[in-house]
């Protein structure tokens, strides 16, 4: 196991982000059935669609390591990025190198995020929930994808306890 690494976070719910694009990690079998895909999926429905097409025209492994983009308004993109082959409640489901290869598309794709004013809001432990990944390993991917940006156009978000 990689010792975690202090990035800063910040305590809100991503779907209440009003602008710039919200990051999440989906699996390759059409299900957005918890987490935060399903309150993505519950506030913006056409994510879900959309969602669902994709893996419906691929091989499940050839979704993997895929990044699919959806505009849910004129301020907010939402990068599904296809980092899980498979789901469940138990085990590691989450690729490391796919998730590595997702984030440095969005990385690229977004490159002049700072000149446009638009920033990536990432789960803190993307890969790390249900995904089963160890979060000192997806923490680790995070700073050699996105190195100084963290804190500038990198958010990074854990939900508020109450």
């Amino acid at each position: 196991m990689i010792s975690s690494i202090q990035l800063p976070v910040i305590y809100q719910d991503l779907t209440t982000i009003t602008s710039g694009v919200i990051v999440q990690q989906v699996n390759c079998q059409g299900v957005m059935g918890s987490g935060l895909a399903a309150a993505i999926a519950r506030k913006w429905p056409e994510v879900k669609e959309r969602y669902t097409r994709f893996c419906d025209s691929l091989s499940p492994l050839d979704c993997l390591g895929e990044v699919l983009y959806q505009n849910v308004s004129n301020q907010i993109i939402i990068a599904n990025c296809f980092a899980q082959l498979t789901f469940g409640r138990t085990g590691r489901h989450t690729d490391y190198l796919a998730l590595k290869h997702c984030l440095r598309e969005i990385n690229g794709h977004f490159i002049f995020r700072e000149a446009f004013d638009m920033t990536l809001h990432i789960p803190l432990n993307i890969g790390a929930g249900l995904g089963g990944g160890d979060p000192g390993v997806t923490h680790q991917i995070i700073r050699d994808v996105f190195g100084d940006e963290i804190g500038r156009t990198v958010k990074l978000y854990e939900l508020p306890t109450s």
